[in-house]
């Protein structure tokens, strides 16, 4: 109730006093909510934390998975996949979480899309795949392996 009546200033203030800085504060928020796969809050968090100055590349990495996850769950597949590239393109994609889910989600695309794009979107798919495994480091290659 308190936080809910404090202006935003006030709420930075706060954040800040407990995380070093207001945009580091909604980095983890963000964070969390990919974690928890409440992907439209990420992406909000994430805004909020560009526009406290936060690390633009960091977060801007972390709002294309926030959006191509999102995208993926309202069904815009080729949407998704744009998302889901921007982020796997931007460096390395650190999370075996996240990617894990992000491979889960695009593996199932053949099994999702139609339609007269059904066939680009699915070589779009592919391309991405082959990104994520060679981004996956040789754990995530044996887990994979084992799950056969």
């Amino acid at each position: 109730d308190a936080i809910e009546s404090m202006n935003s200033s006030g709420l930075d203030a706060l954040l800040a006093s407990i995380h070093g800085d207001a945009a580091a504060a909604y980095v983890i928020a963000g964070r969390s909510y990919l974690a928890s796969g409440h992907y439209e809050a990420a992406h909000r968090a994430l805004a909020e934390a560009i526009a406290r100055g936060g690390d633009r590349d960091e977060i801007a990495h972390l709002s294309a998975y926030a959006r191509g996850m999102s995208a993926y769950l309202a069904g815009q597949y080729s949407e998704s996949l744009v998302g889901l590239s921007e982020w796997a393109d931007a460096r390395n994609t650190g999370d075996d979480s996240l990617r894990e889910i992000a491979h889960c989600a695009v593996s199932s695309l053949a099994r999702l899309v139609e339609g007269s794009d059904r066939e680009c979107t699915l070589a779009s798919a592919s391309s991405l795949l082959g990104k994520l495994r060679a981004a996956s480091g040789p754990h995530a290659a044996a887990r994979r392996a084992d799950e056969k």
